[in-house]
């Protein structure tokens, strides 16, 4: 059944429209087979305005006030129409549809017209009424998110490990991220008292979480809204909603890599004084042909000695430290490890390991909380 037609005549903050479009474009990305779902989907009704950005996996929706003097619906090309905006003044503007097919825009300095999109072939979006709700410290989560993404795998083709894993249980919050050379771990406690009975385990898809620390970072407030299922999850924040598909493919089993750790060596360092040499090091390594990223780190006695060579050149650096157990040399992947230390908050990095073929796990010295382990590389001496 086609839609009453109507044609849409709105009066908008000109500032919070350009706000909305910058946070529901993160999910309109050029479509060729379906190019409605290439605009922003915007519907006018009471006194609210209502825009939405969409692939079909991942849905962010931004209500903002406004005069209607029409109700209606139009799909827009936000490229041309944000641009256009932010090169014009005046604090509000006239979004007005033509029987043609096109939105005339007012301004106060400026008018045009932009092509639209044909409303009626944008799809009807999933909703997410009922689930398991969490109500989340904002700046916490973005935190937990933050520190664990950077391990998680970066190609779409493996599913299983192209997200960050969350798990929520009362008021304990664990999130978790690999992509099968490297694993983080972090565990925190939620603020608040009223916690939900029953659990959530998802796997959130990385390009869900880029996204939602973008569009969190730029809504006011402290607390979002988390609202599971299942098979998709719901955030809500202030005037803005993300709802995106869940990954259904199994999660490594993470918990028991981390009960059967078991080490006899240990070496204690600074953390800052261990980023720095680290960084160094990595302009050497970073192009190496024959083994990118690595290093030899060799553990003799209470010195650490990190070598890396490049095509025409090599460094040597080395560290004070305190070691428990028998001297170990490993060839290691240099980023990784920096990826790690630089989110460290504690002042020493805690570093085990039992031989040159196991896990190396690395945290703050004395933190359970914030776990890191990477595999060595095969050790190549220059």
């Amino acid at each position: 059944m086609k839609w009453e037609e109507k044609l849409l005549n709105i009066k908008v903050n000109r500032e919070l429209l350009i706000k909305a479009i910058q946070i529901v474009e993160k999910a309109a990305l050029d479509n060729k087979i379906r190019p409605v779902l290439s605009g922003i989907f915007l519907e006018a009704k009471g006194e609210t305005i209502t825009l939405k950005g969409s692939d079909l996996e991942i849905t962010i929706k931004m209500d903002i006030p406004g005069e209607v003097q029409s109700e209606g619906r139009v799909v827009f090309p936000y490229h041309l129409l944000q641009e256009y905006l932010k090169a014009t003044s005046g604090e509000m503007i006239t979004l007005s549809e033509m029987d043609n097919n096109f939105l005339h825009i007012t301004t106060a300095d400026s008018t045009t017209e932009i092509q639209l999109f044909d409303s009626q072939e944008y799809p009807t979006l999933q909703t997410l009424e009922e689930g398991i709700e969490y109500f989340i410290n904002k700046e916490e989560f973005i935190e937990a998110l933050e520190k664990t993404k950077f391990a998680a795998g970066q190609s779409s083709d493996n599913i299983a490990i192209n997200c960050v894993r969350v798990e929520i249980e009362q008021n304990v919050m664990k999130v978790i991220a690999t992509d099968s050379f490297r694993m983080v771990y972090r565990c925190s406690t939620l603020e608040g008292e009223a916690f939900p009975v029953e659990s959530i385990k998802m796997s959130i898809p990385l390009k869900t979480v880029d996204i939602l620390i973008k569009s969190l970072k730029s809504i006011e407030g402290t607390i979002f809204n988390l609202r599971y299922n299942g098979n998709q999850v719901l955030f809500r924040s202030g005037e803005m909603s993300i709802l995106s598909r869940l990954v259904d493919t199994e999660f490594p089993n993470y918990q028991g890599i981390l009960s059967s750790a078991q080490f006899d060596k240990k070496v204690f360092m600074n953390a800052t004084e261990f980023s720095s040499i680290l960084k160094r090091v990595q302009i050497f390594v970073r192009n190496n042909k024959e083994a990118k990223n690595s290093a030899v780190f060799d553990f003799k006695a209470n010195k650490l000695n990190i070598r890396g060579i490049s095509e025409g050149a090599k460094i040597k650096e080395a560290i004070d430290t305190l070691k428990e157990g028998e001297d170990i040399k490993l060839s290691l992947n240099v980023r990784f490890i920096l990826d790690f230390v630089e989110n460290l908050e504690s002042r020493n990095v805690e570093l085990s390991v039992s031989n040159a073929s196991k896990p190396v796990f690395i945290k703050g010295e004395g933190d359970e909380d914030y776990i890191y382990l990477t595999m060595p590389l095969i050790l190549r001496e220059e």
